[in-house]
């Protein structure tokens, strides 16, 4: 299936409005260069993400649409490279799988020509590598980086410093680049410092990467024609490391200038591309052209926004995705022998609110585990938590197997955890408080009132899941008036 020729003019016509503005510091379009030229495909901070949620349809991302764009070039005329950061810091079996997949996509069918291994990246521990290693060697085959070592053998470096490729362009000689990965070291004076977990400190330690660009740089440029460095970092690191390094060609960071967005950036003589977003929404492409003085980028480069409304999915991406998925029933947890009571269920609650009830069976906030479970996600634990109510806390749900019952966005989603309410007003349903003294009916009636959970929704409660990455549009004074008791939701 294709896009038809006015879809693609339409298509074009977006990404010439999404390109850099030149800017102080930076190359204009008008840049004079001759010989072939090379397409640079960058991405950085994808953060473990290997698709959208799909709960709206404005999303951005999924590798089985980025896919697709690297298929406009031919590998041999285009480079392929992620700046690193492409791993979550929330370590749990759920990120560890989602990365191991964010690995074998880019290693396998994206067919990056390098991968960086940033910060974040060594959360997952020298086993998690050597696992990966051991039954999908392609996954690991591109990381690199120059200035990460190990630990327990001081000197030696835990990846690749870099890697050589070739490339072909219009029947001309192979094309050799050489790619270095680097990493910022932790700053531990600074306030974000005293935050981060750093559970890496106990593996790797990370040098200078200006040290190890220049130790290496040398080898780099005796067998290549372009010489390209990853950097994960700060912007201040950035600059701080072309400046250190003259003789680079490139430098593709992932963080980008504070102000108002301009490139490519030459600093130090080293033309610096920044990654423009995050979590895999964006794929940035840059035109290379080698002339009398070195390597240019011709023009200014562009955003391609990886979007499931405008893009076929790769059938082979999406074969690596539903296996994802089935791997997910992996991560189920047991829901305990004996929770704690914390959460009543729509269906108990509807006892007393039977109109309520019969609002909510009526709204999409009722079906939200079905559409995980027609998606074949019923086992991700990322949807979950807002598919569901009580999400692997007390009695709320655990697993499809076991806790349908508290399945989809039910009353206690938004009002707050009902159990001890419900119980109480059981008692007065069936006429027991009349049994009680007048003392110790007096109290459980004052428990009663306390319990009760309040009526209005606040924004902050929607907007735990309805997210600016989960729902970009979304409008709390709109969408309330949806799910209002006071005024029934359409049929």
């Amino acid at each position: 299936m294709r896009r038809s020729n006015a879809r693609k003019g339409l298509w074009l016509a977006t990404l010439a409005a999404t390109v850099w503005v030149a800017g102080p510091g930076s190359e204009g379009a008008d840049s004079e260069s001759s010989g072939p030229a090379l397409t640079l495909f960058f991405i950085g901070n994808r953060m473990s993400e290997i698709e959208p949620c799909g709960c709206k349809e404005n999303q951005l991302g999924g590798v089985q649409f980025e896919a697709t764009l690297y298929a406009e070039v031919p590998a041999a005329r285009s480079l392929r490279v992620d700046a690193g950061a492409w791993t979550s810091l929330a370590l749990n079996p759920e990120r560890s799988m989602r990365t191991r997949y964010a690995l074998r996509a880019m290693g396998g069918l994206l067919d990056l020509d390098a991968v960086n291994v940033g910060q974040p990246d060594l959360e997952q521990g020298p086993d998690f590598f050597e696992d990966v290693g051991a039954k999908h060697p392609e996954a690991i085959a591109r990381l690199v980086s120059a200035n990460i070592y190990l630990k327990a053998e001081p000197g030696r470096l835990a990846f690749p410093a870099w890697r050589m490729v070739e490339k072909t362009i219009d029947g001309e000689q192979p094309l050799r680049v050489a790619i270095a990965g680097t990493a910022a070291p932790l700053d531990k004076t600074s306030k974000a410092a005293q935050f981060r977990t750093r559970r890496f400190e106990a593996d790797y330690v990370i040098g200078s990467a200006a040290d190890a660009l220049n130790e290496i740089l040398p080898e780099m440029k005796a067998g290549a024609d372009l010489t390209v460095a990853l950097f994960h970092g700060t912007w201040p690191e950035t600059v701080e490391l072309a400046r250190a390094v003259p003789g680079l060609d490139l430098l593709v960071s992932t963080s980008r200038p504070p102000t108002v967005e301009t490139g490519p950036i030459l600093e130090g003589g080293v033309r610096i591309l920044s990654v423009h977003n995050a979590e895999g929404k964006e794929l940035g492409r840059a035109e290379l052209r080698r002339g009398a003085d070195g390597w240019t980028v011709v023009g200014q480069p562009v955003w391609l926004p990886i979007s499931p409304q405008r893009l076929v999915a790769d059938v082979a991406a999406l074969q690596l995705l539903k296996e994802f998925r089935a791997n997910t029933e992996e991560l189920i947890v047991q829901a305990p022998r004996n929770p704690t009571r914390t959460y009543a269920g729509a269906q108990y609650c509807g006892i007393c609110h039977v109109r309520e009830y019969q609002d909510w069976v009526k709204t999409p906030h009722f079906h939200a585990l079905d559409t995980l479970i027609a998606k074949g996600s019923q086992y991700d634990a990322k949807c979950l938590q807002c598919h569901t109510l009580g999400f692997q806390k007390d009695n709320g749900f655990y697993n499809v197997n076991e806790s349908r019952s508290m399945g989809g966005v039910q009353c206690e989603t938004c009002h707050g955890p009902g159990y001890e309410h419900a119980a109480k007003q059981n008692l007065v349903r069936n006429g027991s408080v009349n049994a009680m003294n007048p003392e110790d009916r007096a109290r459980f009636l004052a428990d009663l009132k306390r319990l009760n959970p309040p009526s209005r929704v606040e924004a902050g409660t929607c907007l735990q899941c309805h997210t600016p990455e989960n729902d970009a549009h979304f409008d709390y004074d709109l969408k309330i008036r949806k799910v209002n008791h006071e005024i029934s939701p359409p049929g």
